[in-house]
């Protein structure tokens, strides 16, 4: 295959991608995006991306989309210098708010790191790296500021997450590059400030499908065959059963209790987490809501007043302020759980226990959740962590799956509206 061959396949694979985001393009565009690459030097990248974005984005909103699927189908060659250690070149890059290095450097880490956006980005530090660049800017007499660095650090997750990007579809070749660029993609306890915001921006639509899911679910719901009543209606037309007639299925609403750890990372999925199920309020007969970190603050009684529209991220946010820099104790939170509210648990409850299990070498409760587990219909986990992670250091994640709970990995927005939709109808 030639190489004009190969470019024309690239940039179909491209418009394709763009189009499952929702980006419009007609055949117009795609017509002026082949005619413009005619007369660009193919071998120079910066000029190809000029072709194609000059004549297949419209809108500005869409500019952020084509820049990681650009990048999926033409990525940039890597180059390799040795000596000084990749991290220290960042915190010199970001010092130096040197925004060319720190795309070369996320490529870099990209080519050579692990194949996982959050892996790679625990293994580079990301959390330490404005203050090291701050402290590196200090040293050297340059002004840094730590909103700049900070800003740095966050263009360069960007970067390192569009080049992992590329190299998982370099690497597989059924990758759904489209829909690993959908926010609701994004791994939550990984992503950057902006990829935060963009999260939030897609829970509310998020949460009206699963909504409009799971009314449906239960509307189209349907009992067993009467028998009976069938061959009585039947009689009319000869007794064929041309219209048979269902027995009515008692709707069985669960009694949803959901159980959030505000600590660490955690607390974001603690707040997407509260945002989709207040989407559910409808489909469950009751929905009690908790956050935790050593000692258990109820958020029912908000959750309850539908007068308007519930803020999720202001909520967990207002309750878990006296909770503010204590460390996770999960085992005295299950039993003050427990002694307030397990004389309520019945075989209609649902509890749905959101973290990562780690109570810092505290005693676990493991013997609460599986006094729970006889209590409750079901007591399910979500895990926002890899399940490879599951049992190491502190994590008491195993005792709770020995109790009887069911553990469950969730660490973006979808995974957690299938769990959550699954639980409200299971």
């Amino acid at each position: 295959m030639s190489g004009g061959e190969v470019v024309i396949r690239r940039v179909e694979g491209l418009v394709s991608d763009l189009r499952a985001t929702s980006v419009p393009i007609g055949v117009a565009e795609l017509t002026d995006a082949m005619a413009a690459i005619t007369h660009v030097d193919l071998s120079r990248r910066n000029e190809v991306r000029l072709a194609l974005v000059s004549t297949l984005v419209k809108r500005a909103s869409d500019y952020s989309v084509f820049d990681i699927l650009f990048d999926v189908w033409f990525p940039a060659g890597v180059a390799r210098p040795s000596g000084v250690p990749l991290r220290d070149r960042l915190v010199q890059a970001l010092a130096n708010d040197d925004d060319t290095q720190l795309v070369q450097l996320a490529r870099e880490a990209a080519a050579e790191g692990p194949a996982r956006y959050q892996r790679a980005v625990r293994e580079l530090g990301a959390s330490t790296l404005a203050s090291d660049a701050l402290r590196n800017s200090r040293a050297t007499g340059m002004a840094g500021t730590p909103a700049r660095l900070t800003a740095a650090v966050d263009r360069f997750l960007r970067a390192l997450r569009k080049e992992i990007l590329a190299r998982q579809h370099a690497e597989a070749a059924n990758c759904d590059a489209a829909a690993l660029v959908r926010p609701e993609n994004v791994e939550i306890a990984a992503a950057s400030a902006v990829e935060l915001d963009e999260l939030r921006s897609a829970v509310r639509p998020l949460a009206r499908r699963l909504a409009a899911k799971l009314h449906s679910a239960r509307r189209d719901r349907r009992g067993t065959l009467d028998m009976r009543r069938t061959i009585r209606r039947s009689l009319s037309a000869g007794g064929v059963p041309y219209d048979p007639v269902w027995r009515r299925r008692r709707p069985q609403r669960p009694d949803l209790w959901l159980i959030c750890d505000v600590s660490g990372s955690v607390a974001e999925f603690a707040r997407f987490t509260v945002g989709l199920v207040s989407a559910v309020h409808d489909v469950v007969s009751s929905l009690h809501a908790f956050v935790f970190v050593d000692d258990i603050v109820e958020l029912t009684d908000t959750l309850a007043d539908r007068s308007h529209d519930i803020d999720a991220f202001a909520l967990v946010g207002a309750a878990a302020v006296g909770l503010a820099g204590r460390r996770s104790d999960w085992g005295r939170a299950l039993r003050a759980f427990e002694e307030r509210h397990a004389n309520c648990i019945g075989r209609r409850s649902t509890i749905i226990i959101l973290g990562d299990g780690r109570s810092h070498g505290a005693d676990p409760g493991a013997d609460v959740i599986e006094r729970l587990c006889h209590k409750a219909r079901r007591v399910t986990l979500l895990v926002p962590e890899l399940h490879e992670q599951w049992g190491t250091t502190d994590s008491a994640l195993p005792a709770y799956a020995d109790a009887g709970a069911v553990l469950r990995e969730v660490r973006n927005l979808l995974q957690l509206s299938e769990a959550i939709g699954e639980l409200a109808t299971g």
